[in-house]
């Protein structure tokens, strides 16, 4: 893709993930291809816990958190997943490793409240 495609591509992830727009089946989904989108041209290593991909409006588990039920088990579940994937996806284990880490504190921090 042009980088023109893969701004305007962005955008309307962006916009269609910020307006609710998105089945919740498909909000991992989409939120990997911005992902994907986001970094096609970046080689810069960025915070594992905090991309800049997740800075374009409310973060998704800002609005999962609002159901206690779902919200633990996004966090749940994405912690399962980063620890299922840790040494098939990068050359190093620690990135997946590190979210999977955030998503298992972020669940203690909040089951402890």
């Amino acid at each position: 893709m042009e980088k023109e495609e893969v701004q305007e591509r962005i955008k309307a992830i962006s916009y269609l993930l910020e307006n609710d727009m998105i089945h919740e089946d498909a909000v991992q989904e989409a939120e990997e291809e911005l992902y994907e989108l986001s970094n096609a041209d970046v080689k810069v290593k960025e915070d594992v816990t905090n991309p800049q991909h997740y800075k374009i409006g409310i973060e998704v588990y800002d609005k999962i958190a609002k159901n206690k039920d779902a919200y633990h088990g996004f966090l749940h579940l994405n912690a399962t997943k980063y620890l299922h994937r840790v040494f098939h996806k990068h050359d190093t284990p620690f990135d997946d490793l590190n979210k999977s880490k955030w998503y298992i504190d972020k669940l203690i921090e909040d089951l402890k409240c």
